[in-house]
């Protein structure tokens, strides 16, 4: 990812996104800005270097087919979480109806 603007919250941010080579490559880049003399960019790079090789290859999500894999079963889980609102919306107001229905009696 090219990063035309580079920033701690905007590293911090691809970081809890789970973009996490992006993330490593602009506490790098912030870094050598830096050289070496801010502790929150160097335990960032720390951080993701830690998470990167635990994790391997599979999580680095740098702009190639796994981000779009990701971006996919994001986009599904959130449809259904919508899916799943909107039934307990509808669940909602049949109650409110039932109730004051009830009331009546």
């Amino acid at each position: 990812m090219d990063h035309e603007y580079k920033s701690l919250e905007l590293a911090k941010a691809y970081e809890h996104q789970g973009y996490y080579q992006d993330a490593l490559d602009m506490y790098d880049s912030l870094n050598e800005t830096y050289q070496g003399t801010d502790q929150d960019i160097q335990a960032g790079c720390t951080r993701m270097k830690k998470i990167l090789e635990k994790a391997g290859p599979s999580v680095s999500y740098s702009s190639g087919q796994e981000h779009k894999t990701d971006e996919n079963q994001m986009k599904g889980r959130l449809a259904k979480k919508m899916e799943e609102w909107l039934r307990l919306l509808i669940l909602k107001k049949r109650l409110g109806m039932y109730k004051r229905i009830q009331s009546r009696f």
